[in-house]
């Protein structure tokens, strides 16, 4: 790898070939500025493109999409499993862990992880981290906690539960202690997180460190815990209201004229959802108690909790060796999980050890409920599939178009779809109580909301779901050709989807065990009420009238993402403006008062964007630090790419400066303010687009060359194996059956 300088920044860069620029996208959205500010332009990035990239797993990921029943809940930040405990494992579920043997950017791991019987519910709550063995080489606890951390007199609690992939180091004072990790949502587990994909994450930040995933409140294994249909025919209840959901969409119609119907349709479904789960959280008590904040304070528990683990022999050893006896919070969150970073470091500033935020929102917009500030950079991504597409070429993109006019294809496309939806005929997984599958005969229909959701949510993964999308619009477009000829209904035929209940193409190491199959079907319901009970206070709820002009401002973003986003803002219709007097009122900073006392932490948080990001726009990364953070306290690095968070664009040189600053606390800033640029080195279709090591010399260099280039192939093999295993938890949670991807903000984003 060669470093350069910039006026404003240092750039990292892969070796370079200049036939191949990067190819952003012709719509800017007004993001030059931002784009100047991170020094970037085609010539840092002229990378030699590789036609590496194999595509597979069609039928799997098309069918999660379709094969299920219910509304589409399409995660923002993406991370999470659905439903809601996850309790018990497949006695004899051995998980192959990821295994690209077509794919040379992401290197063969042979080893399976086998997990054992695990009930969350029988493990005892404790006020200490008391670990048991959990999923093989895991530990699980259930840590209680205050449910009011503001109000002593309240005598509630909260049970988080945490699972730890402990350090080989842990009980010797090498040991650096835990990082705490957040996939997004709100209302992603970071258990299945850590499952699917602590040993990579390990892999980049070190093995000194114990990589610690929790449920955080109103979660998955987490009390309290936010099921919206807890009566006893809740699942029926709950599988009915998905199926008026899944009905129509914004924009399903094609008119503006009935537009007013597909929107008026969501706007009280969704209310009708929202009241739902409001009552669940009033009646445990838990009005205002499952935000941001709490979640916060609770990673200070946790942290302080597993501090407390190491022993006093420990601690003095460490203060011997002449570091400090114990640690702040270490944490890296994706997505929400930056708003969740961010709120920490406010709160307590003198607690930062190491905080990384990757996926930046803007916190204001945020906490004023407004969710209008996402889709800048949208449109950047779905330039990239037309031109990397073609740059790729008809043997390696099913979407090939001679002509070049790829939008236009797409949107005849759509319009015929809009008018006559096509069967999708397969074979069905389903499981049984034995832990053994039934395979049964399936067909199901995808409808004009259904690929414009699959469309939506290839954005969030482009290096392995762009493939995937291009092969299904061909196969779309075939089959309502022949059908207009012959007169039958048009099909597509896909020979096996996955169970659904597991993300297995590609297979992650240790996933989410298997659930109760009603499950399935439960919407993201966390995801809305977190949300919620962090904005609803802090504006006035939306008429009809108001609402239909944020819809048109998101237009303006981006038409491909904007009726899908928009229904994020309807899940606080039946939610009320207050919050128990016990709760303080969000900070004036977090609401963006530019005025307020900014942060000014105990050691320096990490902020990571991605030149194409499409719903957190990289000008968020560079505002969030200006506004939250005192001068100097906070580095944008910028990671060269398309997706969401940098762990979409798998990179050698970003997973190295990650792993610096959890070792150094140094965030990849010169002496004159000039951040990190990390240059592309994954693309879709092609996948590595960097040149190889090569050159003449030899001896000690060449070795060490070798060694470099081999350790920059495991770095960017776990990242991406970190984030498939990410993006497969946001599948699990947001891609739960056919229409309704319209609908998608009924509960997640």
């Amino acid at each position: 790898m060669a470093r350069t300088k910039r006026d404003d920044m240092v750039v990292v860069l892969a070796e370079k070939d200049e036939r191949t620029p990067l190819l952003l996208g012709s719509n800017s959205n007004d993001n030059s500025k931002f784009y100047t500010q991170a020094g970037i332009n085609d010539d840092d990035v002229h990378d030699q493109h590789k036609p590496q990239y194999h595509r597979r797993c069609l039928s799997k990921l098309i069918l999660i999409t379709l094969v299920l029943p219910g509304l589409l809940i399409v995660s923002f930040l993406s991370g999470g499993v659905l439903g809601r405990s996850i309790t018990k494992s497949s006695p004899d579920n051995n998980i192959t862990p990821a295994n690209h043997r077509n794919n040379p950017l992401l290197p063969p791991r042979a080893e399976n992880i086998s997990t054992k019987d695990f009930d969350w519910e029988a493990l005892a709550p404790s006020d200490r981290l008391k670990y048991v063995p959990c999923f093989g080489d895991f530990l699980c606890a259930r840590l209680v906690v205050p449910l009011d951390y503001n109000d002593p007199t309240n005598p509630n609690n909260a049970t988080l539960a945490v699972l730890n992939l402990p350090s080989p180091h842990e009980g010797t004072p090498l040991w650096e202690g835990p990082v705490l990790m957040n996939p997004g949502g709100p209302g992603g587990s970071g258990v299945g997180w850590v499952l699917a994909a602590g040993r990579e994450l390990q892999g980049i930040i070190g093995d000194k460190y114990s990589i610690i995933g929790w449920d955080p409140r109103g979660v998955n294994n987490t009390v309290p815990r936010v099921d919206c249909f807890p009566e006893e025919n809740g699942d029926n209840k709950r599988r009915h209201l998905a199926t008026l959901m899944s009905a129509r969409g914004i924009g399903s119609s094609g008119t503006k004229e009935a537009e007013d119907v597909d929107l008026g349709d969501d706007w009280v479904n969704i209310g009708i959802l929202s009241e739902r789960c409001y009552r669940s959280i009033e009646k445990q008590k838990a009005v205002g108690l499952l935000g941001t904040a709490m979640t916060a304070t609770d990673m200070v528990s946790i942290t302080e909790r597993s501090w407390d683990l190491a022993g006093e022999k420990v601690l003095i050893s460490r203060a011997a060796a002449g570091k400090p006896k114990r640690k702040g919070v270490q944490y890296w969150g994706l997505s929400y999980g930056s708003v969740l970073g961010i709120t920490f470091a406010q709160m307590f500033p003198d607690k930062v050890e190491r905080v990384i935020v990757d996926g930046i929102v803007d916190v204001p917009d945020y906490y004023h409920g407004q969710w209008a500030q996402n889709l800048h950079d949208a449109e950047l991504v779905v330039d990239s599939f037309f031109t990397t597409c073609q740059l790729a070429g008809p043997l390696l993109c099913a979407f090939y178009t001679p002509d070049g006019n790829g939008r236009e294809r797409l949107a005849t496309l759509l319009e015929k779809l809009r008018r006559r939806p096509v069967r999708v005929a397969s074979e069905l997984e389903i499981p049984n109580e034995d832990d053994e599958t039934t395979i049964r005969p399936d067909v199901t229909i995808m409808r004009y909301t259904d690929l414009r959701s699959h469309i939506f949510t290839s954005l969030y993964g482009p290096l392995q779901l762009f493939p995937i999308l291009a092969s299904l619009l061909s196969q779309t477009e075939l089959a309502l050709a022949a059908a207009s000829e012959s007169g039958e209904a048009p099909t597509i035929t896909v020979p096996q989807p996955p169970n659904p209940l597991l993300l297995t193409c590609p297979s992650v190491p240790g996933a989410p065990p298997k659930r109760n199959p009603d499950d399935a079907l439960a919407p993201r319901e966390a995801t809305g009420t977190i949300l919620c009970s962090d904005g609803a206070p802090n504006r006035p709820k939306d008429t009809y009238a108001q609402f239909k002009l944020h819809l048109e401002n998101l237009r303006a973003q981006s038409p491909t993402a904007a009726d899908i986003w928009a229904t994020i803002r309807m899940a606080c219709i039946g939610f009320p403006s207050s919050s128990p007097s016990t709760i303080p009122p969000t900070p004036p900073l977090l609401l963006g008062d530019a005025s307020a006392q900014k942060i000014n932490p105990k050691n320096k948080v990490l902020i990571i964007g991605n030149t194409g990001d499409p719903v957190t726009p990289l000008r968020n990364a560079f505002q969030m630090r200006d506004l939250m953070f005192v001068e100097g306290r906070a580095g944008v690095a910028t990671q060269v790419g398309f997706g969401h968070c940098s762990v979409s664009a798998p990179s050698a040189c970003m997973a190295r400066l990650v792993r610096g600053y959890f070792e150094s606390g140094d965030v990849g800033v010169d002496r004159a303010g000039r951040g990190t640029v990390c240059a592309e080195e994954t693309r879709a279709f092609l996948g590595s687009v960097v040149g190889g090591g090569g050159g003449a010399g030899g001896g000690e260099k060449r070795v060490q060359e070798e060694e470099e280039e081999e350790e920059d192939k495991r770095l960017r093999g776990d990242v991406g194996r970190v984030g498939e295993a990410w993006r497969g938890l946001r599948l699990l949670k947001g891609l739960v059956g056919g229409a309704g991807g319209a609908s998608a903000g009924a509960l997640g984003f």
